[in-house]
């Protein structure tokens, strides 16, 4: 009975070291699923600010859309007035044949007004290409967001997958440990 006795309690102090073991296998699982999980939730965070900046990217480029439309018709209403004034200055022409001096002086107002109108023209037209370019920054950004979105749901596919595998590891180990307990 005694040496019975001695080889059961051997047998007993190794269940406890491998039951041991197996509890902190189980507790560094659960730090690592805990880990994981944060890791996961960051990625999604992460997910919601790059769809909210694709989405204000989107806004901004609608807002410059607008703008542009505003431009071209500024710079439509300063064609028709050039237009407007050089037919002004060939009807003055005409009538004022003999007065050439005052005739000179108003050429040269009107020269003035066209040449600012001309400044004024391609000020817009740079403003407008200017604007097409940042447009064009802005779909880029938000095709670079769509991407890291894609990137980061990839990410969370995997790590979820990690996390059901150490899920399955720690069931199997809880099972061997209950199994040896019930040996």
């Amino acid at each position: 009975i005694n040496a019975e006795n001695q080889v059961l309690k051997g047998e007993s102090d190794i269940l406890a070291d491998r039951v041991k073991n197996y509890v902190n296998i189980a507790k560094e699982s659960e730090k690592k699923m805990k880990r994981i999980q944060q890791e996961l939730e960051d990625t999604k965070n992460h997910c919601q600010d790059m769809e909210d900046l694709s989405k204000h990217n989107l806004d901004m480029k609608n807002k410059f859309h607008c703008e542009n439309k505003k431009l071209k018709k500024v710079m439509e209403e300063i064609e028709l007035q050039v237009i407007k004034e050089n037919e002004k200055i060939n009807a003055e022409n005409q009538v004022l044949k003999g007065e050439s001096d005052i005739l000179a002086d108003r050429v040269k107002n009107y020269v003035n007004i066209a040449k600012e109108s001309e400044k004024k023209m391609k000020r817009i037209q740079q403003e407008l290409e200017d604007t097409k370019n940042h447009c064009q920054d802005m779909e880029d950004l938000s095709k670079h967001n769509l991407d890291m979105k894609n990137k980061f749901h990839c990410e969370n596919k995997k790590l979820k997958k990690v996390m059901e595998e150490i899920e399955l590891q720690v069931i199997k180990e809880n099972e061997k440990i209950n199994a040896e307990n019930q040996v």
